[in-house]
């Protein structure tokens, strides 16, 4: 297909994105050129946009996965997908493809593998096509990461469980619809206005994450009910601890198979009989573009076709064309910092008050007791979707064990921090407080300043 069209260039790690032409591509034998009618943003695009991870290997670069359009023309080899003019989801990354630009979705033609590509319903929207391809895929994955085929049913007299923590993002809201279409009896944790809205998906049983006894609320209800909840799928950050939890009480001697969905850290928790895997598809292109026609063609196109797959989360609709995508993703950005506990940022801004003030080597603070509880419940477990993860998660390791060892943080509700080099816990502290007295990046960002 000759000529060019428009798309979304991101000319280096850290940029904006500039809205220019490109080539049109012609697709490979077993690719498919889609027509972009709609994308749906992930957090990876902005940390790829930001940071470059995962790894952009090619710039300028064309980034973004989700997309839901028409067919404008397909490879010599494909048979499985609509005719030119079709309505299909696609999924178009480029970070199985060498980052190829051909394959990003923020662009008004991109190519995908022939293998994630399935008719989009007539009654649903492109809008609502585009949430599937990211997280189906990444859903789906965590099943086969442990040994569990796609096409697995098992029977209510078979009395399988599985937990889903973290089942209001959109990978935990297809884990559940998936989880529910494999057989198991579904137990997921969310805030409560989540509730209603993924017991409707599928989850038997949902509870609060904050609760303090959340871990006895599920294990009871597990007993309850009579099932073997020897599954769980860990979607979001800091839930690996609760579930070993809840399985340490309920598995018995069984072996219990945990997906990991965060990058699991060298030192993360453990428990016996219990196999704890990070949920990534197969690194072989052959073995990966097999599974992905086993998402895509198989479970995907199933539950299209019979209605019992549906789009999830909810989805919101930001516009402005490919210009909008700087503000779209700005504001997915954002939400990491807002989803922060109310608690938590009134504790980090007081103590960012007494940070800025220059005390000397050393700088202590007596929180009050319910925002020092919440801070040091952020301290142990870095927030899911943080911009600045990997420096959150050592920050936060680093602080909370020290935390750990002081039994005067405890009894008292003090905190300390070093802004010389002369303490053991200088380095997490310099991670908030500059040489200068200043609040480093990271520092406004978790007291929203």
């Amino acid at each position: 297909m000759a000529g060019t069209h428009p798309a979304a260039i991101l000319p280096q790690k850290g940029c904006r994105l500039l809205v220019g032409e490109r080539a049109t591509p012609e697709p490979g034998p077993t690719e498919v050129l889609i027509e972009v009618k709609a994308v749906a943003l992930n957090p990876i695009d902005y940390h790829q946009r930001d940071f470059g991870l995962p790894p952009v290997p090619i710039y300028p670069a064309i980034i973004g996965s989700d997309t839901a359009g028409l067919v404008a023309k397909v490879g010599s080899k494909v048979s499985t997908v609509p005719a030119p003019g079709g309505r299909v989801i696609a999924f178009a990354s480029p970070f199985y493809q060498n980052g190829s630009s051909d394959h990003g979705a923020f662009q008004k033609y991109a190519l995908a593998q022939s293998e994630g590509v399935v008719a989009l319903p007539d009654a649903l929207s492109f809008e609502e096509g585009a949430v599937f391809p990211l997280a189906v895929m990444t859903a789906l994955t965590a099943w086969t990461t442990i040994g569990i085929p796609l096409d697995t049913k098992y029977a209510p007299q078979d009395k399988q469980a599985a937990l889903i923590w973290g089942g209001a993002s959109s990978v935990g809201t297809f884990a559940i619809q998936s989880a529910k279409s494999l057989g198991f009896t579904v137990y997921a944790t969310a805030s409560p206005k989540h509730h209603d809205y993924l017991k409707k998906l599928g989850a038997h049983a949902v509870f609060d994450y904050k609760a303090s006894d959340v871990v006895s609320q599920i294990v009871n209800a597990v007993k309850k009910d009579g099932v073997n909840l020897h599954t769980a799928h860990c979607v979001v950050d800091g839930s690996l601890q609760p579930t070993l939890d809840v399985l340490k009480e309920i598995k018995g001697d069984a072996v219990a198979k945990v997906s990991h969905l965060p990058v699991l850290p060298p030192d993360h928790p453990t428990l016996d009989k219990i196999e704890i895997k990070f949920n990534f598809p197969p690194m072989d292109p052959a073995l990966r573009d097999n599974h992905m026609y086993q998402c895509f063609h198989g479970w995907l196109q199933d539950g299209l076709k019979s209605g019992s797959v549906v789009p999830s989360p909810s989805v919101q609709v930001e516009g402005g064309g490919l210009e909008g995508l700087d503000p779209a993703l700005d504001k997915l950005r954002a939400g990491g910092a807002e989803s922060h506990n109310d608690e938590v940022r009134l504790w980090l801004v007081e103590m960012n008050t007494v940070l800025s003030q220059n005390r000397g080597n050393f700088l202590s603070y007596q929180a009050p007791g319910t925002y020092r509880q919440a801070a040091i419940t952020l301290l142990a477990a870095p927030p899911a979707r943080s911009r600045y993860l990997n420096v959150v998660r050592n920050f936060t390791t680093e602080v909370g064990n020290w935390l750990d060892g002081q039994d005067w943080v405890v009894e008292d509700g003090f905190f300390g921090v070093s802004r010389e080099p002369t303490d053991d816990f200088v380095s997490p502290a310099a991670q908030l407080l500059g040489g200068n007295g200043t609040w480093t990046e990271l520092g406004k960002w978790l007291v929203g300043g």
